[in-house]
């Protein structure tokens, strides 16, 4: 897949505080022109407890909790659970403050196919509670 041009556009409205079906509608036919699409936030995202003073601080439990919950969801490719995290994902009123950092994934999501396989780019937490997960939706035909 050749990259020819791109551009930048911000997520205007929080994606979990709407109806996910279809997202993947509209974002298809730009990757089918080879636009590569990036959803770039953070699964958790609270600068309120984070310890800035600590880069390596120990990975708070809750944080940790979250992290892998979203995980396993991505991989399930479960996005009407991973919408209502709030109400059930251990953890989530610390790991998501604020739903803008997290919103991304949903991006990148919608543009994700059944048959892409996931890859996980990074992993790991910073000061404490910050995660660095990354993940990739790889397409079948470079598998």
């Amino acid at each position: 897949m050749v990259l020819r041009r791109g551009f930048e556009t911000e997520l205007s409205e929080h994606l979990a505080d709407v109806t996910l079906d279809g997202l993947e509608l509209e974002r298809e036919p730009l990757r089918d022109r080879g636009v590569l699409l990036i959803g770039s936030g953070g699964i958790v995202h609270n600068l309120r407890v984070a310890r800035l003073d600590r880069k390596d601080a120990p990975v708070d439990g809750w944080a940790m909790q979250f992290d892998d919950w979203v995980r396993d969801r991505v991989e399930q490719r479960d996005v009407a659970e991973l919408a209502a995290y709030r109400d059930g994902a251990p953890g989530a009123s610390m790991a998501v403050a604020e739903s803008e950092h997290l919103d991304p994934l949903f991006f990148a999501l919608g543009a994700a196919r059944p048959d892409d396989r996931l890859l996980e780019v990074n992993r790991g937490f910073e000061y404490g509670n910050l995660s660095l997960a990354s993940y990739a939706f790889v397409p079948a035909e470079e598998q």
